[in-house]
């Protein structure tokens, strides 16, 4: 095993190298590389969180909470960029860990070594660790989430399963989409503790931890902007892309062109609104249209989500496609390399596809034995599905909604295939 972990921390090292000589990597310490809107406002939020623990519009208190602490001893210098890029290096080297461990745990070192070699090669994660966004952090949180679950099945304590569905809210503080994995998850995990394991004080813990972290999110929204959400990102994200997708079709616009119409629409709508009103009376505008939609575009809306996700099934690093030209130090290289990750992307949203298909026939065509291997294969399958089908909402975002769930599927078929039994019964 040391010897594989050593082999491991080699190559990560050589990715990291090979990216910062291809793409310049080590340069995007310079403050004036971040521009983008999201880079900015999850600083934005750091700030408001500093500032009185006020909540920010869009951006959580997860990743707000995470930038706060560099913020606060650098402000937005390169020393800044420098601690968050060495950080999230170390918490994607450590999920790496996690991978290997679950997978050796259930067939062996080897295969589990192979598995890990195979997501280090694919050098979005590399890119996405020396960028202001919140996948790396993210990714640690949910692999850990599941590595506590394949710790309970293994030692059967209780406390494993509520680390795990605290690391689950804590990632939907990092991205709000998981909200309604995170109450799925939540319910199963509280009926569990009554009706299977008799156990009222985890059941109270379980519901001490979302309401502490999800339900104090909430609270701050309220008192800020009037409505208990955790963040208006779904709204923006309805309105601007899978909306503006639908009336494009409907209007036979281009829907690039549609989106900036819509949105100075909806500014002058706002504008001369009060502040503590606009993100009501912006809600209530996307319900509303979205509900039409729907209801009488239902082919349409249909259609529209449906490329939504074949964009982001064939789509690639867009950081690595959209690095200014004066950062990049291979210029060559960066469409050999834009066009690797694009083959990385296609991959493994085929094998997720087939892997379904696949279950399917199984549990239709006969029976499939329950144990510890296929239960956390199922439940990490259903996460990877969740998190591919709710990307829907939105395009043009790259590999970005997709490399979140990519090393949980090769830790789902590991584990289905597993030979290794624990806790078997007939379904």
């Amino acid at each position: 095993m040391k010897k594989h972990f050593s082999i491991l921390f080699f190559v990560y090292v050589a990715s990291v190298l090979f990216c910062n000589y291809t793409l310049g990597i080590f340069h995007l310490t310079d403050v004036e590389y971040h521009k983008s809107f999201d880079t900015y406002s999850y600083v934005d939020a750091a700030k408001l969180m500093l500032n009185g623990m006020k909540a920010h519009s869009l951006r959580c208190f997860g990743y707000a909470g995470f930038l706060a602490f560099p913020y606060t001893l650098f402000k937005l210098t390169p020393a800044f960029f420098w601690f968050v890029y060495i950080v999230q290096n170390i918490l994607l080297v450590v999920s790496f860990q996690f991978i290997y461990k679950i997978i050796a745990f259930y067939s062996n070192d080897r295969k589990a070594f192979w598995a890990v070699l195979l997501l280090m090669i694919n050098i979005t994660y590399v890119v996405f660790a020396f960028h202001v966004m919140t996948e790396i952090g993210f990714l640690f949180f949910m692999v850990g989430s599941f590595y506590c679950i394949h710790l309970y099945f293994f030692k059967q304590q209780s406390a494993y399963l509520l680390v795990s569905f605290l690391a689950i809210c804590i990632a939907t503080l990092f991205r709000p989409g998981m909200l309604y994995f995170n109450i799925i998850f939540g319910i199963i995990l509280c009926l569990y503790f009554i009706v299977k394991k008799k156990n009222w004080l985890a059941f109270i813990f379980s519901g001490v931890i979302f309401f502490t972290i999800i339900g104090f999110q909430a609270y701050k929204m309220k008192q800020q902007y009037g409505l208990y959400k955790i963040s208006f990102i779904d709204d923006v994200t309805m309105y601007r892309y899978l909306n503006t997708a639908i009336v494009a079709k409907l209007q036979g616009k281009d829907k690039l062109y549609l989106m900036g119409e819509r949105d100075r629409l909806l500014f002058m709508k706002l504008e001369k609104m009060d502040a503590d009103k606009v993100f009501k009376i912006n809600h209530e505008i996307v319900k509303n249209e979205t509900s039409d939609l729907i209801k009488n575009h239902t082919f349409n809306f249909i259609l529209a989500f449906a490329e939504n996700l074949v964009n982001n099934f064939h789509t690639g690093n867009t950081f690595i496609r959209d690095m200014p030209e004066n950062k990049i130090i291979n210029k060559e290289s960066r469409k050999r390399l834009f066009d690797y990750t694009r083959i990385w992307n296609m991959l493994f949203v085929v094998a997720m596809l087939l892997f379904n298909i696949f279950l399917l026939i199984k549990i239709f065509g006969k029976k499939i034995e329950v144990n510890s291997a296929t239960l956390l294969s199922f439940i990490i399958l259903f996460y990877c599905d969740y998190c591919f089908i709710t990307s829907g909402i939105s395009y043009f975002q790259g590999d970005r909604f997709n490399v979140i769930w990519m090393p949980m599927l090769l830790i789902s078929i590991m584990l289905f295939f597993s030979k290794k039994k624990i806790g078997s019964s007939s379904l």
